[in-house]
This record gives C-alpha cells, structure tokens and sequence, in this order.
C-alpha cells in the first residue's frame, strides 16, 4: 500500500492508501535523473501497476506511456501525484472532482 502525505494548509499529514491497479495518476516533479533513463518528462499520466503477486516484496510501481515501469521506491518524496481515474468509472471521477472542489488547496505528495 502506498504511503502518500496530504498537504492541508501548514500541516503535512501521512496517510496510507489503498490505489488499485489501473489507476490512472498524473505524475509530477519526476527527477531528472528518472526523465533521462526512463526517457519521459518531469510530468507523465501513468498507470499503477503490481509487478508481482509475491508477498513481501517491493511490487507497487506505476508505468509510463512508453511502457517503462518504476517501483514506487525508486520515486522521491514529495513528488506530486493526481489521481485521474480509478478505474475509469463515472462514479469515481465524479467523487474525485468533488474532492477537488471541498479541498483545492490539498495536494497529495509521495512520501
């Protein structure tokens, strides 16, 4: 399960979350170093992905247009991320955007 942390207002709150498989997220701040050996840009629309179904291993990893993938270890704290989509559904983008509009100033970091 991911660990992503909720900036509300002056307080940074960690939280873990359960981000299905197929989530469409929008991937921000990606490191220079990343956009080089993974050729993408420093913000990509990517999928979350389960590598394995191995317990007990680093398996969480999101994968770019171009079918590279990285672990979700490999990404550093405080990189931004959107969810765009669950699974796709109208219900789950209707509840997101009215997430969007109780809590604009909330933004969901990597940490």
């Amino acid at each position: 399960m991911p660990i992503l942390q909720r900036d509300v207002g002056l307080n940074i709150r960690t939280t873990a979350v359960c981000v299905p498989p197929g989530a469409r997220l929008l991937l921000q701040d990606i490191p220079g170093h990343l956009q080089r050996s993974l050729d993408v840009a420093e913000v990509e629309e990517v999928i979350f992905v389960e590598q394995s179904v191995e317990a007990f291993t680093h398996r969480d990893a999101v994968r770019f247009a171009n079918g590279r993938e990285v672990l979700l270890q490999q990404l550093q704290c405080g990189q931004r991320v959107d969810v765009l989509s669950l699974s796709g559904s109208c219900d789950e983008m209707e509840e997101i955007q009215h997430w969007r509009q109780e809590e604009p100033e909330g933004t969901v970091y990597i940490g």
